[in-house]
């Protein structure tokens, strides 16, 4: 019988030998290490085009004035990847277009989290978020947003007409006509 269990024990071991993955090559980590790339290269794909989708959509909806829906899709959009300035600007517009101007303001508070002061976004995110708050009543406030972003982009006319929107709202008439003028010069 001792025989019989070493002998079926040796076969199992043969077997078992026999179905052991080899050792290693040398370029097993370097072909896991391009096998995941690959994995990620086509998660970030999808995840581009679902963004890519959802800010079409978005525009879309922005375009036929269903800002509700709109808002929808950009907010999916930013759920998908929140680093992405402009659908912060997007979103914010949707929000100030359907009257919605806290929200507005919380979405472009956000969205200057996400960008770099350099990049052009910044000022739009900027000036938004200063139409916004001259729609709500906080005419300083709008003046100061409005007043950086003509700082950082002298020839934002938006920034310049709002601008001269909210001092005329502060009985700042000189101002308000020079910023109006400002504007029409640029346009």
């Amino acid at each position: 019988i001792r025989t019989e269990v070493k002998d079926a024990f040796l076969e199992v071991m043969a077997e078992y030998r026999i179905r052991q993955p080899s050792a290693p090559g040398p370029n097993l980590p370097q072909q896991e290490m391009a096998r995941e790339l690959t994995e990620v290269r086509q998660e970030l794909t999808s995840l581009s085009e679902k963004v890519e989708k959802e800010y079409a959509e978005g525009d879309r909806y922005y375009k036929e004035q269903d800002f509700d829906t709109a808002i929808r899709h950009f907010t999916n959009a930013i759920d998908l990847v929140p680093g992405i300035p402009s659908l912060y600007l997007a979103l914010g517009k949707s929000y100030s277009s359907s009257h919605q101007y806290n929200d507005a303001v919380a979405t472009y508070d956000r969205g200057l989290k996400v960008v770099k002061q350099t990049e052009k976004v910044y000022v739009n995110l900027i000036a938004s978020r200063g139409s916004a708050k001259e729609s709500l009543g906080y005419h300083q406030e709008a003046i100061d947003d409005l007043s950086h972003a003509i700082k950082l982009s002298p020839d934002h006319a938006d920034a310049y007409y709002n601008r001269g929107i909210a001092k005329s709202e502060l009985k700042d008439f000189a101002g308000a006509v020079a910023d109006s003028t400002a504007a029409i010069k640029i346009k």
